[in-house]
């Protein structure tokens, strides 16, 4: 089992989850103070997001914007960094349950910001483009010039049409400046690079469902905004909402339809989700209930800041706007209080310094809503500029950003239009293959036990035993629910029999509902397969526990396979002796095999 090999010391113990704004200030400002600090984040490197934009649209290199945190706290020697991913939060023993293995806090700050909302649409969550990160950021570059490519090599008017356009749902800040930098490439950049293409037939669509962009901002800021994007030939549509994508088409609320083969999502967000919080102090967008101090609702020793931190205040009651500025303040204000804590000092309570709102929309560009004044054109784009450049960490990144900036202004050219390809999945590793296989063969061991039980009309059927000393199909049901919540929850960390586990109690008939039994079902699956989604290629040669019994990963699932094969094939057995005659194959009927492989091979020729 894998330890995060923290020295304990008589130090108070902090513990960030999450290395953006808020816990990357708040680190910084707790450097060098009499406390242990541990840094936690699934990245080595903190980025910085509101230039992730550029990266996708070839005009900075994911490097310019990411800062290696070692390199940032390499002479601060109360900081320690681990590059882990938390599964949940433990507040009763004051521990995090990591996939490197149990931390131990005096205090925990969560600041682990948010991620894309589809709005619970399964369809945009799985063909439209997120950019909330370097390697997504990078995926939709990749996409857009790989797109043009294909675009040149294609005959279908139609589908060269769909490889050129670009759809970008949602008007705020990301929307527009990525939209606005879109639409610059299309007049300056891509007719010099693919003079093939005829890019009066592109379209940079962006799609706004409330009645103006840039919805959070001043009027005069929005208007603005509009007429440069207007004028650099974007398309905007507003009150407008997607209904569907499947990779190919949009398709609208009003019944229109829109060709285009890559459509950014930058539509909304949510909190990022961490198990063992209070249900009560989660707020609908997954926000974490925090007080003025940031200490989260129920709680003496766990805070929230940034993003995922959902504050009331006199000027925000509904919580502060998702932005920078709130985090570093959030974080900065923190580190004194803690420090204040140390001294026995009154803590004092957080308020937000509005210090304005900006967006670029392109060269000599931008809108700026100052505290005392607003701007527009190219004073503030020179504003917006030099804001976010000394807000970059690092000198050295700072001026590789200049220069960029400059080389672009200078020549109306992006140089880093590379298209960095992944591995093809042809030459994928035999361990990943092993691990897409074994997730889909239990799989299928789930849709077979549902498809039985989709059979089984009553409740007195999920009962039914052969003799005394045989086990129901509720009780088959129950055992393998209480078999996957204890083996895979913190299956990495933990042992495999948890001592929440009532095993003997799984094997006791009682008189659940079919609809109990089912929530009993699903919940153990959900468990199950989460965690499975988890695993990668590295893990497999990892060492877990069962009852004590040493086990690498690899042997564990080989396990389950056996176990779970043979109570499906005992529920589809009970089952077929309840239905009888009225039992509906799962396969190939008996005695029917010959009729089966004609219509296969018909089908087949067709």
């Amino acid at each position: 089992m894998m330890n995060a090999n923290l020295t304990k010391t008589s130090q108070k113990r902090i513990v960030i989850i999450g290395g953006g704004f808020g816990g990357f200030k708040l680190a910084r400002e707790l450097s060098k103070t009499d406390y242990q600090i541990v840094l936690i984040d699934k990245n080595n490197y903190h980025q910085f997001q509101p230039l992730l934009y550029q990266v996708a649209t070839s005009g900075l290199e994911p490097s310019a914007i990411s800062f290696p945190l070692r390199k940032i706290f390499q002479k601060t020697k109360n900081i320690h960094i681990r590059i882990a991913e938390v599964s949940q939060i433990i507040a009763d023993k004051n521990q995090i349950n990591t996939n490197i293995g149990v931390i131990n806090y005096d205090y925990l700050v969560i600041a682990i910001g948010t991620d894309t909302n589809y709005f619970g649409n399964s369809k945009l969550m799985e063909k439209a483009m997120p950019m909330k990160s370097v390697a997504e950021a990078l995926t939709l570059r990749n996409t857009i010039l790989q797109n043009y490519e294909n675009a040149l090599t294609t005959e279908d008017i139609e589908a060269r049409k769909g490889l050129m356009n670009i759809v970008v749902v949602g008007a705020g800040p990301t929307g527009v400046e990525v939209s606005g930098a879109l639409a610059e490439m299309k007049k300056y950049v891509l007719p010099k690079e693919y003079p093939e293409l005829d890019f009066k037939k592109m379209h940079v669509h962006l799609l706004e469902g409330a009645p103006r962009v840039l919805n959070t901002m001043s009027e005069s800021a929005s208007n603005k905004a509009k007429k440069y994007l207007k004028k650099l030939g974007v398309k905007i549509s507003l009150n407008t909402q997607v209904k569907d994508y499947d990779g190919i088409n949009v398709y609208l609320a009003d019944g229109s339809m829109i060709r285009a083969n890559t459509l950014l999502w930058a539509a909304g967000v949510i909190g990022n989700k961490i198990e063992g919080l209070k249900a009560d102090s989660i707020s609908k967008a997954n926000r974490i209930k925090v007080d003025r101090y940031n200490k989260i609702e129920g709680y003496s020793n766990i805070f929230a800041v940034g993003d995922i931190a959902l504050m009331e205040e006199e000027k925000f009651p509904k919580g502060h706007p998702q932005m920078a500025q709130v985090a570093i303040q959030q974080g900065n204000l923190l580190a004194k209080n803690l420090k204040n804590v140390l001294l026995n000092k009154p803590l004092k309570p957080f308020t937000y310094k509005d210090k304005g709102s900006m967006a670029t929309v392109g060269r000599n560009k931008a809108v700026a809503d100052l505290p005392y004044f607003k701007l527009s054109g190219f004073f503030a784009w020179i504003i917006w500029m030099f804001v976010h450049l000394m807000s970059i960490v690092g000198i050295k990144n700072r001026l590789f950003v200049f220069i960029n900036w400059a080389w672009n202004y200078v020549t109306y050219d992006q140089s880093l239009r590379l298209i960095i390809k992944q591995k093809s999945k042809s030459k994928r590793s035999l361990e990943k293959h092993f691990l897409e296989n074994t997730i889909g063969v239990f799989k299928n061991y789930k849709t077979l036990a549902e498809k039985t039980f989709s059979q089984l009309k009553n409740d007195e059927d999920f009962h039914y035993q052969p003799d005394t000393e045989s086990n129901s199909i509720a009780v088959i049901i129950k055992h393998l629910s209480g078999n996957m919540i204890s083996r895979w929850t913190n299956f990495l960390t933990t042992d495999g029999e948890k001592l929440t586990r009532n095993r003997d109690f799984e094997f006791v008939e009682d008189s659940q509902t079919k609809e109990q039994l089912m929530e009993s079902w699903d919940k153990g699956w959900k468990v199950f397969l989460d965690t499975l989604n988890t695993l990668n290629e590295n893990d497999l040669v990892k060492t877990i526990t069962i009852r004590g019994e040493k086990l690498t990963v690899t042997q564990a699932l080989n396990r389950q396979t056996a176990h779970y094969a043979y109570h499906i094939g005992q529920i589809v057995y009970l089952a077929k002796q309840i239905k009888n005659t009225e039992w509906q194959s799962l396969s190939i009927p008996k005695n029917k095999s010959e009729e089966y492989s004609k219509g296969f091979y018909q089908e087949t020729i067709k």
